[in-house]
């Protein structure tokens, strides 16, 4: 998703080497911690209750579980 956005992007020259390394550093910063990813508004959270109430599950987990 995220990744592999900006992996094509850097591939194509649009983003430099430097600015590409520090987006996948903070992706994974964002897989390791408690964050919720929120797939309707496609944005990460902090709290695992999305804001129509819908219970988030965890950004790490998630792919195990598939």
């Amino acid at each position: 998703m995220y990744v592999a956005k900006f992996s094509d992007e850097c591939e194509k020259g649009v983003v430099d080497p430097a600015e590409h390394a520090k987006k996948v550093e903070d992706m994974m910063k964002k897989l390791w911690g408690d964050t919720y990813f929120d797939p309707l508004t496609e944005k990460f959270s902090k709290s695992a209750m999305s804001a129509d109430g819908n219970k988030l599950l965890r950004t790490f987990s998630q792919p195990i579980y598939k």
